[in-house]
């Protein structure tokens, strides 16, 4: 079967892989959509921590069975699924306490497991989430990025009353956004350097956009809030100053949940933690949980990823692909 395998950094060829076994608690599908992640692109430049070459990217996928081990119950050949892409041990502390994504263990796609951007991937049964009819394989992709969005959002105990600052309005973001819009919030603030992400978050449901390279994020947003500041900040963005930012845009005893990894220590004045009772707290993907509730939100219909995809092209296309986004 084809795939698309990292040979060397910047350098992404189609070639003819070995189709994966299908053991008997799994199932082997026909891979119908991968997304394109922000850390394929790292991997892709090289600068991933853990993804190496050579290996097959992707992560984010859906798509059909085309066959079920002996073991599987729950699951049958034609089901479209999404897949949840982490196989966790179920024996460490973590697993234990449900936080699976903290599994000492665990394996990925790149890591342990192969990457998605190939014809046919194996997955256990465990890990398999239905798509309702109405759901596009695209869309099915897409629930991983929005289970991510998804721990922030409830890391962050957003409601219908929270006032929320989002910072960065890339995908991540602009999902953290999307849910603010489903939970009704009272405020939403959301930054970035670029407009045009700033002008499709907007198109989502009403916000405030704040160009961060044109205006004070935090004088904007304590306009915004009457001084008071907000009672979540969502930080994706990994510019070295957005920890301090957020903070700063917090009200006392609110939360900072942080998505965004960074390149390396960066600068963080933590007196505004202890003088307004801040919490900072850390948010790393999601639980089978997460997920699970991602996929019921999108195919009751609560949530429509549609309008988060860009671009549709061929396997064939993605050396083309990755190159332009180097470019850009």
């Amino acid at each position: 079967m084809k795939a698309a395998v990292l040979e060397a950094p910047k350098r992404l060829v189609i070639k003819d892989v070995d189709e994966p076994e299908c053991g008997e608690h799994e199932a082997l599908i026909e891979v119908q959509a991968s997304g394109v992640c922000g850390s394929d692109v790292h991997t892709y430049l090289g600068h991933h921590p853990f993804r190496k070459p050579p290996v097959t990217l992707g992560h984010e996928v859906a798509g059909e069975i085309i066959r079920v081990g002996d073991a599987v119950e729950g699951l049958k050949v034609g089901d479209r699924v999404a897949v949840e892409p982490h196989i966790y041990c179920g024996e460490c502390e973590f697993c234990a306490r449900g936080f699976v994504n903290l599994c000492r263990n665990k394996r990925v796609p790149g890591v342990g497991w192969a990457g998605t951007f190939s014809e046919r991937i194996a997955a256990p049964e465990g890990v398999l989430h239905k798509l309702a009819d109405g759901v596009s394989y695209e869309e099915g992709a897409m629930l991983e990025p929005l289970a991510v969005a998804y721990r922030a959002f409830r890391t962050g105990g957003i409601g219908a009353e929270s006032r929320v600052a989002v910072l960065g309005a890339g995908a991540i973001g602009s999902l953290v956004a999307r849910l603010c819009g489903w939970a009704g919030v009272s405020e939403l603030m959301v930054t970035d350097v670029k407009d045009y992400n700033l002008d499709f978050v907007s198109s989502l449901g009403p916000c405030t956009p704040v160009n961060a390279a044109e205006a004070d994020t935090v004088e904007k947003g304590l306009d915004l809030t009457d001084g008071a500041g907000f009672d979540a900040v969502v930080v994706t963005s990994g510019s070295r100053g957005s920890m301090t930012e957020a903070v700063k845009l917090c009200k006392p005893r609110g939360v900072v949940v942080a998505i965004a990894l960074y390149p390396g220590e960066i600068p963080f004045d933590a007196n505004l933690l202890v003088t307004r009772e801040i919490t900072a707290q850390g948010c790393l993907t999601y639980t089978s949980g997460d997920f699970g509730d991602v996929a019921k939100l999108v195919n009751d219909g609560e949530i429509d990823l549609e309008p988060f995809i860009t671009e549709r092209i061929g396997l064939e296309e993605a050396p083309d692909l990755f190159g332009r986004i180097e470019g850009a």
